[in-house]
């Protein structure tokens, strides 16, 4: 706001009086005093000039030149507001024009008159203001003592203003929970933030420091109360609970319609084995899955065994590492009543039949016992076998499916793995990628996981971090898909106020991220597989090898699962935005890279290239899924189609 106050030849006063100090020095002797004139308050004041550029002020009722006060001379055209500091003892200044000649003097009582009605004027447009707003404002001094207290205010924490102004404003208010005292203390700006000064109270908040020269000097919030949108978002966030529990309880008794829709990712390498397990599916040869721990075997696995040979039709899965050798034979074939001692006397059926007519799943394959290596052998040669204590031979109706995480040739080569039994299983191997050749599937995986325990665990969650972001995509993840599961699980249990921060990551994690190069000869990582629920990628998903992964400011969640207004608290803009010609949008979807940050401009220049190629690639799959209809494409970016129309024209891509 601009003070309105005039410029000091606009308030002068042209009955003054000025001379030499030479003239004022001589006198004749039979000549009246030179101050005689001046003996009376009514007359102008007089001004000496005492040197050049050099005044004095004759107080009134003063004969010598000993009683004379420095005066200030100041420029006519200067504004009221930008007085310097002037002598003391003198109620005038003289006024000088452009060639420094006197042209009227200034009553600093006039003046500070003036001051005083611009700075009333000044406080009543401020008060009307504060009241015009919408928002709860509070204005605190350096003292953390309340100075301005709006009616809004009043009415939304029910304290009125003549009990706090003038108090601190902790006397009224948890310290820790005030983000008006945070800003004093640190200068911290924030805007559309998501703030809870009571534990029963929600709000969005502008908070912002005062600084007069340099120094700050108090702090100002502007608060608007949420807390209802907040309640009836939670009450919706239940609701939707309850929905998607519904609707889980009603897909398991309704098939789905693509059975591979549960195997999440977008990169290169998921795509081709999600489109080497749909043609296997159709087929009953025994089918070898391999890959690293915690890739989601099993649940290729049964899509394969779901597009094959239907939801109805049974699937067992078997852990071979789980059995004890001693047991593992019964477990596989069943036994005939009284086959040992300590048996079921009826019986019981082994896994081979319970699989009839379906599939029989064999995780890892390579931890099966050698002696029943042999055993296995004949049912995929006959397809038939005897149940333990039997003389009856069984008929094994049932597809096989194996999968390990081991390396079967090197086990043969050291006779822990039958050779014969090897090329039997292996007519067609399925191999998964681990997560670290494909980690821009993060970003559909994480928001997935962390909306399926939000629901699980009751959790009002904000938008995710993007360091959060960068810190999972620098990691290597050895456990694979289920570490990626496990890590998302920890930081929504430890997320009771909605709010996910970077502490809350495993220190593994924490410690990997911090030195991905110490971490680039970890074995295995996370996979392309995912959970079934339901849910909305969080941006792009598609850098197959990469380190390239072209981030965001904050990896969105469903919206029931935000707050809407905590992806909106950064106090200040990304790195490199100002001056860009891109919209805010597009700045949030390609703002930052995943990576290790280059150590020179042509390494730069690099990482550059490869992430736009990996974005056009990402880009291009996508146009060629939804059969080029760009709104499609947008939808699951998360972004506008006019950015991706910007995003296209920027890679050199046809429109």
């Amino acid at each position: 706001m601009k003070l309105q106050l005039p410029l000091l030849y606009q308030i002068k006063w042209d009955d003054y009086e000025i001379c030499t100090a030479r003239e004022f020095n001589y006198r004749p002797v039979d000549a009246p005093n030179a101050a005689d004139k001046l003996s009376a308050d009514s007359h102008p004041p007089l001004f000496i000039q005492l040197e050049t550029n050099r005044w004095g002020w004759l107080p009134p009722g003063a004969v010598d030149a000993s009683r004379v006060v420095p005066a200030a001379a100041l420029p006519a055209r200067l504004r009221l507001d930008e007085l310097p500091e002037l002598p003391t003892g003198c109620p005038w200044a003289l006024l000088l024009d452009e060639n420094g000649q006197p042209i009227g003097c200034l009553s600093l009582s006039i003046a500070a008159a003036q001051l005083q009605q611009a700075f009333r004027r000044l406080r009543a447009g401020f008060e009307t203001t504060l009241e015009t707003t919408d928002s709860a404002i509070t204005v605190i001094n350096a003292e953390s003592e309340v100075i301005a207290w709006t009616s809004d205010a009043e009415r939304m924490f029910g304290i009125r203003r003549e009990e706090i102004m003038g108090r601190p404003a902790d006397d009224f208010f948890q310290k820790e929970r005030l983000q008006v005292l945070r800003t004093l203390a640190t200068g911290e700006v924030l805007r559309g933030a998501q703030h809870q000064p009571r534990p029963d109270m929600h709000a969005v908040i502008n908070a912002r420091p005062v600084e007069l020269d340099g120094e700050r000097i108090g702090a100002v919030a502007a608060e608007l109360d949420i807390t209802s949108q907040i309640r009836m978002n939670q009450q919706l966030f239940r609701m939707t609970a309850k929905m998607q529990h519904l609707e889980r309880e009603v897909a398991k008794l309704s098939p789905t319609v693509d059975p591979f829709a549960t195997i999440k990712g977008t990169s290169t390498t998921v795509r081709a084995s999600v489109e080497t397990a749909r043609k296997l599916s159709a087929a009953k040869a025994p089918v070898l899955i391999l890959g690293e721990s915690g890739v989601g075997k099993e649940l290729y696995a049964r899509a394969i065994h779901d597009a094959g040979a239907g939801p109805d039709a049974p699937f067992i899965a078997i852990n071979c590492g789980a059995i004890s050798p001693t047991l593992f034979e019964s477990e596989l074939f069943g036994y005939e009543k009284g086959a040992f001692s300590g048996a079921d006397p009826r019986g019981r059926k082994g896994k081979i039949d319970l699989a009839a007519g379906g599939t029989l799943f064999l995780d890892e394959i390579g931890e099966m016992p050698l002696e029943l290596q042999v055993k296995l052998l004949r049912v995929l040669q006959e397809k038939s076998y005897y149940a333990v204590g039997g003389s009856t031979l069984r008929k094994a109706d049932c597809r096989i499916l194996a999968a390990t995480n081991r390396n079967l040739l090197d086990m043969i080569a050291t006779g822990r793995f039958r050779e014969d039994l090897y090329y039997r299983l292996s007519v067609v191997t399925l191999d998964i990628p681990p997560l670290r050749e494909r980690k821009g599937d993060i970003y559909e995986l994480l928001p997935l996981f962390l909306s399926e325990f939000a629901v699980v665990y009751g959790r009002f969650l904000e938008a995710c971090p993007h360091e959060i972001v960068l810190r999972m995509a620098a990691y290597d993840w050895p456990g694979n898909i289920r570490e990626l599961r496990n890590a998302a699980e920890r930081l929504v249990l430890l997320a009771a106020d909605g709010v996910i921060r970077a502490d809350y990551l495993p220190p593994r994690l924490m410690q990997g991220s911090a030195d991905a190069s110490g971490m680039g000869g970890a074995t295995g990582s996370a996979n392309a597989a995912g959970s079934s629920g339901p849910t909305k990628s969080g941006g792009l998903a598609g850098s197959e090898s990469a380190p390239e992964l072209q981030g965001r400011d904050s990896l969105n969640l469903p919206t029931v699962f935000t707050g809407g207004t905590a992806a909106d608290a950064h106090p200040s803009p990304s790195p490199g935005s100002p001056g860009s010609s891109a919209t805010p949008e597009e700045i949030a979807w390609t703002n930052g890279a995943v990576m290790p940050q280059p150590h020179s401009a042509g390494s730069a220049t690099g990482y550059r290239a490869g992430a736009e190629n990996l974005e056009r690639e990402q880009i291009r799959r996508l146009l060629e899924a939804e059969r080029g209809n760009k709104k499609a494409v947008a939808k699951q970016l998360g972004i506008s189609r006019a950015t991706l129309y910007n995003r296209m024209k920027k890679l050199g891509m046809p429109l």
